[in-house]
């Protein structure tokens, strides 16, 4: 059977797709969001039924912040967006062992979890929880789903007419639990329409606390016992911004692209294992579905392959449409890596101005709970903040307002916020100043160890050492740690400088866009921050 309809008779059998008379002027037409392997193909029409992106006077939306796992039918999110350009609209299986693309997802999460993960897991591990979030893409910001024309051409040569509600897969929050080893698993699988998983999310925790001092240690917590290991200090903490999977194609070409990006992302990798961070926030991470092999698009997989033990959670922030091509998926977001247990996550989707060209992509702050052991719950917030000052202001005092619900002894906030250290924003964050009314009790990791540098300083120590971007021509720091409760600062650096050792001596003058410049890890550099 043809891999789209596998997807189709998947999505069928859960009940997740509708095959109906579309309400337009199209209504003697077909509705199929999926089909199967058609003769001719499907082609897109050109023309959008309802939801036509590149619109103006968009409506703004608010949030509040968000659990997915913890939604129920009878308490729904007041959002309208899961996401950037995705609705949120999520369906609760009634029986998960009869649900076929449930199952599938639980076993691919099952596989997953026994390749990845320093975790142990028994036959009996089960599936007692999920929820189904389809992605249906809306052009106008939440207010309505995106529905096209395509036609297609039959073995008798004719043209057949169908419309399409534009719906990029689905995302399965699962929980598992496994009673032998006393562990609760939470995953996200996602099944693209290629009908490929990947895993965009696996934690654990103990089901319950585990007393008796006489149990074997790695069964409490559920690890080979090289990971139940004391940590020898206090939290290691990272940002990083990975920049997505630049260079386009248009740099090296199409058919060295994936050998480029691969060389860049292991350089990044080696930079961050290096670091030996506890916990990581990275920014830009992206799915990008026509990057990479079928089942191989997603960047949070090609960074857990490469970062084994660590738990770790993504979540999409926004999806880009292409007006020519609306089935083209690319979504990109932050995540947090953790070698250590984390025990829940959520996050907020971030006020923006639609019609301002300079905010025009949705921006959120992802939040998790690490267990760290003798510490206790450290509070990790990771963004990426807009270009719009404007709206950089307004979300630097939400993301102060969800951090102040946070109930752990440190809160960190890593991310590229896009601003400078004179600004009035970072200003606010690091306790200096009072914007939109609130101040907040917040330091700034990196100047607890060292003195800032002067705006654009040319000295050379400064442009190695104190600047986070651009990696080729440093000129300013925007990439930073925040912190808040207990612990204090020993030591906090700036990693990622150099290139790869056999580019190192190409041209550094010509932009990292160019095929001859030198292979940096990404276009910012990572700051890493060492708790006492």
């Amino acid at each position: 059977m043809a891999i789209r309809t596998l997807l189709l008779v998947a999505a069928l059998a859960a009940g997740l797709v509708d095959v109906v008379a579309a309400q337009h002027p199209f209504d003697d037409l077909p509705r199929w969001d999926f089909w199967p392997p058609l003769v001719g193909g499907a082609r897109f029409t050109g023309r959008y039924l309802s939801s036509e992106p590149g619109g103006i006077h968009l409506k703004r939306q608010s949030f509040e912040p968000i659990d997915l796992f913890q939604l129920q039918v009878d308490k729904p999110s007041t959002n309208a967006l899961l996401y950037g350009n995705v609705l949120l609209d999520p369906i609760f299986p009634a029986d998960l062992t009869t649900d076929s693309a449930v199952q599938a997802a639980f076993q691919a999460a099952v596989k997953s979890i026994k390749t990845h993960a320093n975790v142990h897991v028994s036959p009996e591990i089960k599936l007692v929880q999920a929820t189904v979030f389809p992605l249906k893409v809306t052009g106008d910001n939440g207010e309505s789903e995106m529905s096209i024309l395509q036609d297609s051409t039959g073995v008798d040569g004719r043209m057949y007419r169908f419309t399409s509600h534009v719906t990029f897969g689905f995302n399965f929050y699962l929980t598992l639990e496994d009673a032998k080893f006393n562990l609760r698993h939470r995953a996200v699988v996602a099944l693209d329409r290629e009908a490929e998983h990947n895993v965009f999310q696996h934690t654990f925790s103990p089901l319950e606390e585990v007393a008796d001092e006489e149990t074997d240690e790695a069964v409490k917590c559920g690890l080979s016992e090289n990971e139940c290991s004391t940590p020898p200090s206090g939290p290691r903490i990272l940002s990083y911004n990975v920049w997505n999977t630049n260079p386009s194609s248009d740099v090296y070409g199409a058919g060295r692209r994936w050998d480029q990006y691969t060389k860049r992302l292991d350089h990044l990798v080696k930079f961050v294992k290096e670091a030996q961070a506890d916990i990581i926030g990275f920014q830009e991470v992206r799915y990008d579905g026509v990057f990479g092999e079928p089942g191989n698009h997603a960047q949070v997989k090609h960074l857990a392959d490469r970062l084994p033990g660590y738990q770790y959670v993504y979540q999409a922030a926004m999806t880009y449409i292409n007006s020519r091509m609306p089935y083209e998926r690319i979504t990109e977001g932050p995540a947090i890596f953790s070698k250590h247990q984390i025990i829940a996550a959520d996050y907020l989707l971030l006020s923006r101005d639609p019609n301002d060209p300079n905010d025009s992509h949705q921006r959120l702050c992802l939040h998790a709970v690490v267990d760290y052991p003798h510490w206790g719950e450290i509070d990790v917030y990771v963004t990426h903040l807009s270009l719009s000052e404007q709206s950089r202001e307004q979300t630097k005092v939400e993301i102060w307002e969800y951090m102040r619900q946070g109930k752990g002894k440190t809160q960190v906030l890593l991310g590229d916020l896009n601003s400078e250290p004179q600004s009035l924003g970072i200003r606010f964050l690091s306790g200096k100043a009072e914007l939109l009314g609130q101040t907040t009790d917040m330091k700034d990791a990196w100047l607890e160890v060292h003195e800032e540098a002067e705006p654009r300083s040319t000295d050379p120590d400064d442009r190695q050492h104190k600047f986070t971007f651009p990696s080729d021509n440093p000129s300013k720091r925007i990439d930073f740690v925040l912190y808040r409760g207990e612990g204090q600062v020993k030591e906090c650096e700036i990693i990622g400088q150099d290139p790869t050792e056999d580019t190192k001596d190409f041209p550094d003058d010509v932009g990292m866009l160019h095929a001859s410049s030198p292979v940096y890890a990404s276009d910012h550099r990572g700051v890493v921050v060492e708790f006492e």
